[in-house]
């Protein structure tokens, strides 16, 4: 579904990583967080999520065809301000 490749060259990201299927794009960005093994931008996306979440307690599931990403952005970095971090999600 997704053009990796094109997603790849675009100058605003730093790392892609693609899947077939997640449980959730969200933990893996977490994972990748904390273990230090990012560049930012850093764009976690997959075919199909079995186990998505949102904010409170909200959760989803999501087949092919739906646009299913997390990014992780260095707020600092691109000068954004940081009252203006809220208004990313």
């Amino acid at each position: 579904m997704f053009d990796a490749a094109r997603i790849r060259r675009h100058p605003f990201i730093g790392q892609i990583e693609f899947h077939a299927t997640l449980p959730s794009t969200s933990d893996l960005a977490l994972e990748l967080i904390r273990s230090a093994s990012f560049t930012s931008p850093l764009l976690v996306l997959c075919d199909e999520q079995t186990a998505g979440r949102g904010r409170g307690s909200n959760t989803w599931w999501s087949t092919r065809g739906a646009l299913t990403f997390s990014i992780v952005i260095d707020a600092a970095a691109l000068g954004l301000r940081r009252d203006h971090i809220p208004r990313l999600s």
